[in-house]
């Protein structure tokens, strides 16, 4: 795509059918600054602009010339975030009422079932499991429990959301319900450590800071100690998921994730895990971490990702649906329109045929006129009303 090229992209008309995604209206939160890719500092180059057709709210997703890694370079405070993450985080449906509680309890049960990838990838590491072992992030507390099957027996979890927690320490485990890079866990988890074992299961796409969460636990660590981390990879990644979903601060590369990682003491140990759509990486704490090489080429692919894969590059007139998938990055656009009801049919015909399972979608018109200029970002994402990113 040419950088003289106005920018290409699409405004948002309507939201169609979220699965169960809602939207928050940028509008009326408080947004910050975050001008540099966490895992090396790189400033960031912006890949998508989203504007509003109402008001003068700009949302910049930026993307690291050096590894790849995408995030918002505008977003809520930190302080909104972690409020939202305390109190509202998935709790719509899960919260601590006796049926949902059930509910919650029920499907634990069948998540346990699979041994998650953090913990399988624990399971082969020449650890002492009478040793200090920490979760970034876990949730219910499936894979304390999982841990706990394997002989771990000092087991702590950190957990953000205040009704995960409480679930979590209802199996009898130790668990602190604050972020774990602010300074009150950092005190709590030090009268604990060091840290034999340290792992999140897709938890650091969610954290502010992705920086100040490896800082922690270096300084928790001696050399030697592991770190695991399971995070969806940027490669697999529904390209709305990356632009729009605000609970994914933040998109890795495999560069990205062992360039953050060197940075604060980490050296790959073991990467054979990973997949197109997961990065299981093991990092090991020791005192000189090699050098991870730029990559040149990542900006590039990280835009043609999104270009081809929200069918950017191809013609469309008329109003369309904008579709994507939930589990990986297929996407497309069917035109809808007018008159409404053979667009509704022609989608219906569309989604039997393609045999698409439950599919998300919001409905789109061409660029009319842009808010942003090529300079400032190849793509722009416009709204007919406020911005708005989606959220569960």
């Amino acid at each position: 795509m040419s950088r003289s090229a106005a920018p290409c992209g699409f405004r948002i008309d309507d939201y169609l059918d979220l699965q169960g995604w809602q939207v928050v209206d940028l509008a009326a939160v408080p947004l910050a600054e975050v001008p540099g890719c966490p895992a090396d500092g790189t400033p960031l180059k912006t890949l998508c602009t989203l504007t509003s057709g109402i008001d003068d709210t700009r949302v910049r997703i930026g993307c690291c010339p050096e590894c790849g890694h995408i995030t918002y370079v505008d977003r809520p405070t930190q302080e909104w975030i972690y409020r939202y993450y305390l109190e509202t985080w998935d709790s719509a449906t899960e919260r601590m009422t006796p049926e949902g509680r059930a509910a919650t309890l029920e499907k634990l049960a069948r998540a346990e079932e699979r041994e998650l990838a953090t913990v399988r990838l624990a399971r082969e590491l020449p650890i002492e499991r009478s040793l200090p072992a920490c979760e970034i992030g876990c949730g219910f507390g499936v894979s304390l429990r999982q841990l706990a099957r394997l002989g771990f027996t000092r087991l702590v979890g950190i957990e953000a959301s205040r009704h995960r927690a409480e679930i979590a320490r209802s199996g009898g485990f130790d668990v602190l319900d604050t972020p774990f890079e602010a300074p009150e866990t950092r005190d709590a988890l030090h009268a604990r450590g060091p840290f034999a074992l340290i792992l999140s299961f897709h938890a650091l796409e969610h954290t502010y800071h992705p920086d100040a969460v490896f800082a922690a636990a270096s300084a928790l660590q001696e050399p030697g100690g592991y770190l695991i981390v399971s995070v969806p990879n940027q490669e697999g990644e529904p390209s709305m998921g990356v632009l729009m979903f605000l609970p994914h601060l933040h998109s890795f590369t495999s560069a990205s994730l062992a360039r953050l990682a060197a940075r604060y003491g980490y050296e790959v140990a073991d990467a054979s895990a990973n997949t197109a759509k997961t990065l299981n990486m093991v990092f090991r704490r020791t005192a000189w971490p090699p050098p991870v090489a730029a990559d040149s080429g990542a900006y590039g692919r990280a835009l043609q990702k999104v270009v081809t894969g929200l069918e950017l590059d191809r013609p469309h007139v008329g109003r369309r649906r904008l579709w994507w998938s939930r589990r990986s990055d297929i996407a497309g656009q069917v035109w809808v329109g007018p008159p409404t009801l053979c667009g509704h049919v022609n989608w219906k015909r569309f989604v039997r045929r393609e045999r698409i399972d439950k599919p998300r979608s919001v409905l789109i018109t061409s660029l009319r006129s842009n808010g942003a200029t090529p300079n400032e970002s190849p793509l722009e994402i416009q709204y007919r009303r406020q911005v708005g990113l989606f959220f569960k």
